[in-house]
C-alpha cells in the first residue's frame, strides 16, 4: 500500500497517463490520480475504466507512441454545473485542437459510441471545432473514430498507429486550469431565451433529464392508464428544456397544447413553428375549458401558478394526457401560495417524476444564492467571483450604480416600479421580476433595500404591509435564479443586510453555525 498526503487543488492538473497506468492496486491508483491531478475532490477507481485505460497505453506504446505522447492528459473531467464527463482530453496550449479517447469496458454498439463522440463535439465546440474523436473498447481491443465529412458524422474502426499520429498534431499542450474553458451558459439553453438553437437541436439533456425522458415518453405513448403526469424541481434544474424536447419527441401527428406561464413574445411564435403540431398558448389567454380541448397531450410549465378555475378546467377538459410541470418554491403571492397548488397537483398526479439536479446555475453562483436566503447554509469555500456587492447610501446613488451596471450588460430586475417616494414606494409597483419568468441571462442586477433583514434563524425575510399580497422574498429569489454567469445586488440604505452580504463574501458568517 502507498500513502500520500493529500491536498485538494484549486484547478486541475493535466497528467502522463503513463505514469498513471504504473499502479495497479485499485486504492493507489485513485489516491496518486488524485496527487497528479490536484483535482478538488477525491474520485474512485471504476475498476473496468482503469483497466481500459492500463491496456490502451500498452497498445499505444506498441504503435510506436513515446513517454511524450502520453503526457497532458485531464483524466475523468467533469463539467462541474452540467456533469458531463470525458475521459481523456488533450488540448492545445492555443485551445485550437483537443483530442478526445473515451473508454468503454465492453461494446455497447456501434450507435451508442457515435452518439457519445457527436454529444462531446457538442460539449467540446464552444473552445474549437478542430476535434479529434475516439472510442477505445476494451473487451474486443478495437478503437473507432468519428468522422465528419459533408456535414455528416460516420464511425469508422482506426488503427492505434493512426490515433498515435493525431496525438502528434497537438505539439504544445494545456497542462492545467480546464475549467476556465466551460461556462454554464455555453450549453445550458433555454427555448423561451434561445428559440433558433433548439429549433437547430443545440443542445442535450443531463444524465438525468435523458434518463427521466426515456422512462417518461415511453409510459406517455404506451401506457393508456395513465392520465396525469407531474415533474417537480427547483428553479435551474432545466424543467422547461425537458417540457418542449418532450413536446418535439412525442408523435408528430398528434396534437399537442402548451400552457406558458407568461408574456407571448416572438420567440413563443418561433417555438410553436419549429415543433409540429403543437399549439401554444400564454396563461392569460387559457380563459376557459375549450382552450384546451381535443388535445392529445396538455403540457404546462409553471402549473403552481395557476388559478383555481384553470385548474378545474385542467381536471375536467376534454383532453387526452395532462402533464404538470412545478415548483413550490416559485410561488411569488400569498393568494397563490393560500391556493396550495403543488399540494393539489401530487394529489391529481397518477405518475411523479422528480428533478433534482441544478444545471442552469454554475455551482458558486448557486451555493451563493443558497446561502443569501439562509446564512445557516454555507458555502464549499468559494470565494463568490460571480457576485458584486454594491451598496447605496440614497436613491440618487442607488440610481447612478444601477446605470453603470446596465451599461456593463447587466438585466435589471427588481420588485417594484420606481424609488422615487422612500415610504410610498412599494404601493405603486410594478413587478418586472414576473416578466421574466422562464427566462434566464448572464448577468443579472437587483436590489435589496430596507424592508430586508435577516431574522434570529439566519433566514431573509421582508417586512411588507398587510395588505401587501407579493411576498417580497419569493420575488427576490426569482431575480437572484435567473442569473447564468454572474450576479450583482445593490443593497439600497440597508448596513445590516451589507455587512452579512460581505461576511458571506469574506467567507467569515459563523454566527449562525450551530
Amino acid at each position: 500500500m502507498l500513502y500520500f498526503t493529500i491536498k485538494a487543488g484549486e484547478c486541475m492538473n493535466s497528467i502522463n497517463i503513463y505514469n498513471l497506468t504504473r499502479v495497479s492496486d485499485n486504492e493507489d491508483f485513485a489516491e496518486y490520480e488524485y496527487i497528479l491531478s490536484g483535482r478538488k475532490d477525491f474520485q474512485r477507481t471504476r475498476i473496468r475504466e482503469k483497466e481500459s485505460l492500463i491496456i490502451l497505453v500498452r497498445e499505444l506504446i506498441k504503435a510506436g507512441a513515446g513517454l511524450e505522447d502520453l503526457d497532458n492528459y485531464f483524466y475523468s473531467y467533469t463539467i462541474a454545473h452540467i456533469s458531463k464527463e470525458f475521459d481523456l482530453l488533450r488540448i492545445s496550449s492555443n485551445r485550437k485542437c483537443i483530442l478526445n479517447i473515451e473508454l468503454k469496458s465492453e461494446d455497447v454498439g456501434e450507435d451508442r459510441i457515435k452518439q457519445q463522440l457527436v454529444r462531446n463535439r457538442y460539449y467540446l465546440s464552444p473552445v474549437t471545432t478542430n476535434i479529434y474523436s475516439y472510442t477505445f473498447i476494451l473487451d474486443t481491443n478495437t478503437l473507432y473514430r468519428l468522422e465528419l465529412c459533408d456535414d455528416t458524422y460516420t464511425l469508422v474502426m482506426a488503427d492505434f498507429t493512426e490515433l498515435v499520429t493525431d496525438i502528434r498534431m497537438i505539439k504544445k499542450c494545456m497542462k492545467y486550469n480546464i475549467e476556465s474553458l466551460f461556462k454554464a451558459k455555453d450549453y445550458l439553453i433555454s427555448p423561451v431565451n434561445s428559440p433558433e438553437r433548439f429549433a437547430r437541436h443545440q443542445y442535450f439533456l443531463t444524465n438525468q433529464q435523458e434518463a427521466m425522458s426515456r422512462k417518461f415518453l415511453n409510459s406517455l405513448i404506451n401506457n393508456r392508464e395513465v392520465r396525469y403526469y407531474s415533474i417537480k424541481g427547483e428553479a435551474g434544474t432545466g424543467k422547461t428544456l425537458l417540457l418542449y424536447d418532450t413536446v418535439r419527441k412525442l408523435p408528430k401527428e398528434l396534437s399537442k397544447c402548451i400552457i406558458h406561464f407568461g408574456r407571448r413574445t416572438p420567440n413563443i411564435d418561433i417555438l410553436q413553428n419549429t415543433i409540429s403540431n403543437t399549439t401554444i398558448i400564454t396563461s392569460k389567454e387559457f380563459v376557459n375549458e375549450d382552450n384546451i380541448k381535443d388535445y392529445d397531450y396538455v403540457l404546462v410549465d409553471e402549473t403552481q401558478r395557476m388559478h383555481d378555475d384553470q385548474f378545474e378546467w385542467l381536471k375536467e377538459c376534454n383532453a387526452g394526457r395532462i402533464i404538470m410541470f412545478y415548483d413550490c418554491d416559485q410561488v411569488l403571492s400569498r393568494h397563490e401560495q393560500l391556493r396550495a397548488m403543488d399540494k393539489r397537483i401530487e394529489q391529481l398526479s397518477e405518475e411523479k417524476y422528480f428533478l433534482s439536479d441544478k444545471i442552469r446555475t454554475n455551482p458558486e453562483l448557486a451555493e451563493f444564492v443558497r446561502n443569501l436566503f439562509d446564512l445557516t447554509k454555507h458555502g464549499r469555500g468559494y470565494e463568490y467571483d460571480c457576485v458584486t456587492i454594491a451598496y447605496a447610501n440614497s436613491i440618487n446613488e442607488f440610481k447612478k450604480l444601477k446605470a453603470y451596471y446596465r451599461a456593463k450588460q447587466y438585466i435589471y430586475i427588481d420588485y417594484e416600479k420606481s424609488y422615487k417616494d422612500m415610504n410610498e414606494r412599494y404601493k405603486t409597483r410594478q413587478f418586472n421580476a414576473y416578466r421574466y419568468i422562464g427566462k434566464e441571462f448572464d448577468k443579472v442586477l437587483t436590489v435589496i433595500d430596507g424592508k430586508f433583514r435577516y431574522n434570529e434563524y439566519g433566514e431573509l425575510v421582508a417586512d411588507v404591509e398587510d395588505n401587501n399580497d407579493d411576498i417580497l422574498e419569493k420575488l427576490l429569489y426569482q431575480g437572484v435564479t435567473r442569473a447564468r454567469d454572474k450576479l450583482c445586488i445593490i443593497v439600497l440604505d440597508n448596513k445590516e443586510v451589507f455587512e452579512k452580504l460581505l461576511e458571506m463574501k469574506s467567507g467569515i458568517n459563523r454566527e449562525y453555525i450551530d
